[in-house]
């Protein structure tokens, strides 16, 4: 009959301690390959790096860069034709489609509006259906607009924002929370 056991694997002698060394390191390696080769986060959140997720984040830049320079068209090519906002009540008398916004965006008052600061941090990103992502964000900005003369800037504090995204054939699209 084979015996596994060894005179070398008596507790204390140099034999046994290496080999139960080297299986405490085996055991390390393949914890820390485990845990370790996964993706890393998006810098400034706590969002994985995924390719799905670093786009979604790339589009939300694209957002936030267009709002900065006041580049309402652009921001309009974000917009989904489907877009649809509720402003977070019950009354339909509030929501808003596509065509509203558009009309807001190119309006001469929506126009003189300065954003000097819009910031937002990534809380978290779902994909609750195909084609589809939930981007949960802390956003906050300050911005002057024209009332007769222009009033000092307002500064909106941070803000919870949902923005759902729907994608199409041409990437990444707002469907709701502008």
């Amino acid at each position: 009959m084979y015996n596994t056991y060894h005179e070398d694997d008596k507790k204390g002698s140099l034999i046994g301690r290496v080999r139960s060394l080297f299986g405490m390191l085996g055991a390390l390696v393949v914890l820390i390959m485990a845990t370790g080769c996964g993706p890393g986060m998006i810098k400034g959140t706590k969002v994985k790096a995924t390719k799905r997720n670093k786009d979604v984040y790339a589009f939300i830049q694209k957002y936030r860069q267009y709002t900065t320079k006041g580049q309402w068209d652009r921001l309009l090519s974000l917009v989904s034709p489907r877009f649809h906002e509720t402003r977070g009540t019950a009354d339909p008398g509030d929501d808003y489609g596509y065509s509203e916004l558009q009309r807001s965006l190119k309006s001469a008052t929506f126009r003189k509006i300065k954003v000097y600061r819009f910031n937002f941090s990534v809380d978290k990103i779902d994909y609750p259906r195909p084609g589809e992502a939930k981007v949960y964000l802390r956003t906050w900005y300050t911005y002057r607009y024209p009332r007769g003369k222009y009033h000092p800037g307002f500064d909106t504090g941070p803000l919870r924002t949902v923005l759902v995204l729907e994608y199409s054939g041409r990437g990444w699209l707002i469907r709701r929370g502008i």
